[in-house]
C-alpha cells in the first residue's frame, strides 16, 4: 500500500453535498454501519439531511484553519489527525477509526479547525451542520437532546481513553511505545499491522525520532516479536510485546 505524503498543505477541491438521489443511495448502503454507531433518531436525520462524503486516501476531510460548519461521523476507513508545524513538517497526533466523531468542538463553538484530517485509506463519512443541529433542536427537542447526549458520551469516552493512553505512554521508553503501538494496530487491523502512513509520521505520533522507531522495529524483529517487511508486519509474539509495553519506572523516550 502506498504511503501518504502529508507535507502538502494544498486543500482538495471541495466536494459539497452529493446529489439527493446519490446521497440516499449511499445512506441506504451505510445503514448497517450506522446502526452500530448511532441511535435511531440521529440516524434518521443523517440519512435524510446529512452530508455524505467519500474521501480518497491522501485527501483531507477538513483542513487546519478552515472554518468549521459541520461535525463528522467516520463510518468507514481511518483518518490521520495532525497539524503542520512552523517548518511545514507534519505532526501527527493520532489515528481516528470508524465510529468516531470529529470536528464537534469547532462546530459547536463556531470556530476553525485546529487540526487537519487526512484520509489514511478511502473514507466514508457523514456530516451534520450546525444549522441542521439548531433546526432539529427547535423541531424535536427531546430527540435532539437524546442524540446529543449520545454524541457527548462518545466524545467523553474517547477523551478519557486518549488521556489514559497519553499518561501511560509517558511512562514507557521508546521500545515500550513502539510495542504498545504495534499491539494497538494489531487489534484494529486483525493481527497484521499495515502501515497506512509513513513511518516517520508514526514516530511523530509516538514522540520519538524516525531513526529510533526503525531501530525499535529491528530489535523487535530480532527478538522474534514481529516479522514481515516493508509496510506490512505480522505479530508473532504478542505476549512478549505486552511485556515490553509495561510501564517502567524512570524510563524515558
Amino acid at each position: 500500500m502506498e504511503s501518504i505524503d502529508f507535507a502538502s498543505t494544498a486543500a482538495p477541491a471541495p466536494e459539497g453535498a452529493l446529489e439527493r438521489t446519490h446521497r440516499r443511495r449511499t445512506a441506504a448502503m451505510a445503514q448497517p454501519l450506522m446502526a452500530e454507531r448511532v441511535g435511531a433518531p440521529l440516524r434518521a436525520v443523517l440519512v435524510e439531511a446529512g452530508e455524505w462524503r467519500r474521501v480518497p486516501a491522501g485527501q483531507a476531510l477538513f483542513e487546519q484553519g478552515e472554518h468549521c460548519e459541520t461535525m463528522w461521523l467516520l463510518l468507514e476507513g481511518s483518518v490521520c489527525l495532525g497539524h503542520h508545524d512552523s517548518q511545514g513538517e507534519w505532526r501527527q497526533l493520532r489515528l481516528a477509526d470508524a465510529g468516531e466523531w470529529m470536528g464537534c468542538a469547532a462546530c459547536w463553538l463556531r470556530e476553525s479547525h485546529n487540526l487537519r484530517a487526512v484520509a489514511a485509506v478511502d473514507v466514508l463519512a457523514v456530516g451534520m451542520s450546525r444549522s441542521q443541529i439548531d433546526a432539529w433542536a427547535t423541531e424535536d427537542p427531546a430527540a435532539w437532546r437524546a442524540a446529543m447526549e449520545s454524541v457527548v458520551e462518545a466524545l467523553a469516552e474517547l477523551q478519557l481513553q486518549q488521556t489514559r493512553q497519553a499518561v501511560r505512554r509517558e511512562s514507557l521508553d521508546a521500545l515500550g511505545r513502539v510495542s504498545e503501538w504495534l499491539l494497538d494496530m494489531s487489534r484494529r487491523q486483525g493481527g497484521t499491522v499495515r502501515f497506512i502512513q509513513r513511518k516517520k509520521y508514526v514516530a511523530s505520533q509516538l514522540a520519538i525520532t524516525p531513526e529510533t522507531f526503525s531501530r525499535c522495529l529491528r530489535q523487535l524483529e530480532e527478538e522474534g516479536c514481529i516479522g514481515g517487511s516493508g509496510y506490512e508486519l505480522q505479530i508473532l509474539a504478542p505476549d512478549r510485546l505486552r511485556q515490553r509495553a509495561r510501564p517502567r519506572r524512570g524510563a524515558g523516550a
